[in-house]
């Protein structure tokens, strides 16, 4: 049940694509940011001309995840059988890529000059952006990998699977401190939040864990269906969530308090499964979904 009056706004949709859209990546304090399709497109788009998307590359399959590489600027796209290009996005160029698996790749993070990447065979490669070649590997599981998270702060690589499974790893020496059973089913999506790390998954549920001891702080029915993702803002004051329930969802970080529920009835937001969601903004968020639709949203505060 919503707790707030807050108003949503829908700032601008984003027209012109032909397939579900299952990655968005944003551009830290930049207008732009790029979408990964069903049909293999990824599309530059520009939050201030909606109707301008610029294919950047079509791959010759489906593109399940996207990662801006800060340090160097590229974005990586992760490709289903092929492994990961590496694409000069200003200058619209592929700049290199590394076929290191003919799996399909859910989920891409990194740290420094190393790239995690997630496999839908349970592997998790560590690539060297840089050089371009697998420095080590892991086998953790028979299912995917669907999210993985660096926690630089606290010096911590999460991993989450489609076997319920949150792994925990130290991010330097890359030792697995900890396996823990999250869910009984699918865990699709990860984030964290201060001392606080949330999973969310096939269950509708969000689970809120310490990290510390891993132990559980609290479990709330999110959604009525699978959640899909789940993003903290930088602030550190809101999260959201997407939904197989075709909404997106605003909590309060601190109480983890339902603030609002997005959906087409109210707002004309989505009308199947939204995906894939990211901050813009403290306030400003953009979601994507199987219904081809990529929407701009803004909120006021409580």
């Amino acid at each position: 049940m919503e707790r707030t009056k807050m108003e949503i706004n829908k700032l601008a949709e984003f027209n012109g694509n032909k397939s579900s859209i299952y990655a968005l990546e944003g551009l830290i304090e930049n207008r732009y940011f790029f979408s990964g399709s069903a049909d293999g497109m990824v599309v530059q788009w520009d939050m201030e001309q909606p109707t301008q998307g610029k294919l950047l590359a079509k791959m010759p399959n489906s593109v399940y995840s996207l990662h801006h590489h800060v340090e160097s600027g590229y974005l990586i796209v992760g490709h289903n059988r092929q492994g990961i290009h590496v694409f000069d996005w200003q200058n619209r160029a592929e700049v290199g890529s590394l076929n290191f698996t003919k799996s399909a790749l859910y989920d891409l993070c990194s740290f420094k000059n190393l790239l995690f990447a997630g496999t839908e065979e349970g592997e998790l490669y560590v690539v060297d952006i840089k050089h371009l070649k697998v420095v080590q590997s892991f086998k953790l599981c028979e299912e995917r990998i669907r999210s993985i998270r660096v926690d630089a702060l606290q010096n911590k690589l999460l991993v989450g699977a489609s076997n319920g499974k949150l792994y925990v790893f130290d991010l330097k020496t890359l030792k697995m401190l900890e396996e823990i059973q999250a869910h009984e089913t699918s865990l699709f999506s990860i984030d964290f939040c201060g001392s606080i790390i949330t999973t969310v998954g096939k269950d509708a549920k969000l689970k809120f864990w310490d990290d510390i001891a891993y132990a559980l702080q609290e479990t709330v029915i999110g959604h009525i269906y699978a959640i899909n993702t789940i993003k903290y803002n930088a602030e550190g004051s809101y999260f959201i969530t997407g939904s197989m329930d075709k909404t997106v969802k605003i909590w309060d970080a601190k109480t983890n308090k339902l603030l609002k529920v997005i959906d087409f009835a109210r707002h004309q937001g989505h009308v199947s499964s939204v995906n894939d969601v990211f901050w813009c903004s403290d306030r400003t968020f953009i979601s994507a979904g199987d219904d081809k639709k990529i929407i701009l949203w803004q909120f006021d505060g409580k």
